[in-house]
């Protein structure tokens, strides 16, 4: 048998479907997991695919499969098992060998591994993947980052097995760990997103009390516009399904305690490190963690709870509803991608927001129909708010986000990831903000000092 074209350790779903995407694309997989009696499953269960298939069941089998350079793609659980691998493939690697971790590292973990390699010239690539399990399996979202020599020797591998609307998802997103990066922040606003619908969703069944097939018509009205994308697309069939045994609308049988795995905490930390607000993220991830105390919801319900007053629609109702998903929309996209910017500043990654862009239009969770204008947009300004097509599209939609907002407020209904959406506008676009307050509060009790707009120079003043 030939040797293979590339390895792959871990075969929990998205590595399973990872390897079969490279065996269905004609390439020779050597596959490992820990666990021997997963991988024999997974050999046994995939017959179709044997001859293109190498199980191997341990490391130095593993390795000594591969041609060289050898290209190992890792997908375990961020953290300690990602260095428990590496440590363990160590040992027979040699020199120029690839190292191409898919899994969702913190990308600060990326950098760490990418110069301990290089100084054993071992490449390391961090590769954000997206699209799920299906995404996996018929075409992701790839984003690596790292050596951009050793990208372009892997980029056509990628290319086969990425993501193809209209051509391959897969670019550069720069050196050492910007690859995970722009992942997590691309879980960041994929928070922002579905906690956006999910607002829109609670207004309409609360406020209005529309069922479920009538907000998924009116989705399905909104799907044949530019809110057109993958969650609002899936959101409609999760609205119609009915439960097998019951009859209801399963949507309505789940417990509404949503969970996540770290990437999202983790765009808001890093927001803070670099000094780029994200609070439509922000909002999201605050709306899980609330919805996580299930139990301590429901002892303040019985002390807050109040009847909310169903609203009459306006005969303009879903027009407004549909301007503040919108402007809701694009905000958080913006959000993300100027914290991406920063980094890529900080850091000196020279990572391009166009192909970031071009890397989510298919295949990935967050993929909408708004990315080929945003692509456009950036050839203008990377910064989308100062871009001519974006900022027309907000200046028209501003005002029923706001509507929309104060519907929330009369009506008892929360709307954090649009209000984090809205305020992160108004704070944007005022050029007489009250932080001025602020700034003398802070001199008044710590002498931080301030600066005037009458003067130059650093100011304090002994305030009593």
């Amino acid at each position: 048998m030939s040797l293979c074209d590339v390895g792959l350790i871990g075969l929990a779903v998205m590595g399973e479907n990872l390897a079969k995407n490279f065996a269905s694309n004609n390439f020779q997989v050597a596959v490992y997991n820990r666990t021997g009696e997963v991988t024999k499953q997974f050999i046994a269960k995939n017959s179709s695919l044997s001859k293109r298939l190498v199980p191997c069941f341990d490391l130095k089998e593993f390795v000594v499969q591969l041609k060289t350079p050898r290209k190992i793609i890792i997908m375990v659980k961020a953290g300690e098992a990602v260095d428990k691998v590496i440590d363990g493939l160590l040992p027979y690697l040699e020199k120029e060998d690839i190292i191409i971790d898919g899994g969702n590292s913190f990308y600060r973990d990326t950098n760490r591994r990418f110069k301990f390699l290089l100084d054993k010239s071992l490449h390391y690539v961090g590769m954000g993947v997206s699209g799920g399990e299906k995404g996996a399996l018929l075409g992701p979202s790839l984003m690596p980052g790292g050596s951009q020599t050793v990208i372009l020797q892997i980029l056509p591998m990628l290319q086969k097995v990425a993501a193809k609307k209209p051509s391959p998802c897969v670019y550069y997103m720069g050196s050492e760990g910007a690859g995970h990066f722009v992942k997590m922040v691309h879980n960041g606003i994929e928070y922002a997103e579905m906690q956006i619908i999910a607002e829109v969703y609670d207004l309409f069944r609360k406020i209005y009390n529309y069922d479920n097939e009538k907000i998924a018509s009116i989705f399905q009205e909104f799907q044949i516009s530019d809110l057109n994308s993958y969650l609002l697309g899936i959101t409609i069939n999760i609205l119609k399904r009915k439960d097998e045994k019951s009859g209801e609308f399963l949507v309505d049988l789940i417990v509404d305690e949503a969970q996540g795995k770290g990437t999202g905490k983790w765009t808001i930390m890093e927001s803070m490190e670099y000094g780029t607000p994200v609070p439509s993220i922000y909002g999201a991830y605050s709306a899980r963690n609330i919805s996580a105390q299930g139990d301590l919801r429901k002892q303040i319900s019985t002390i807050y709870n109040k009847k909310i007053i169903p609203k009459i629609p306006s005969e303009n109702l879903f027009d407004i509803v549909k301007d503040a998903m919108r402007a809701s929309k694009i905000l958080s996209y913006t959000q993300g991608l100027n914290l991406i910017a920063e980094a890529s500043r900080v850091n000196e990654w020279k990572t391009n927001l166009s192909d970031v862009i071009s890397s989510w239009r298919d295949g990935c969770i967050i993929r909408c129909a708004m990315l080929d204008q945003m692509i456009t947009a950036l050839s203008q300004n990377s910064n989308l708010l100062l871009t001519k097509e974006f900022s027309g599209k907000l200046k028209d939609v501003i005002i029923p986000l706001k509507q929309t907002l104060f519907l929330g407020l009369e009506s008892g209904v929360a709307t954090p990831a649009m209000s984090g959406a809205c305020w992160y506008l108004e704070y944007f676009s005022k050029t007489n903000m009250p932080t001025n307050l602020i700034q003398a509060q802070r001199d008044y009790f710590g002498a931080h000092t301030y600066r005037r707009i009458d003067q130059d120079g650093v100011f304090h003043t002994i305030w009593e």
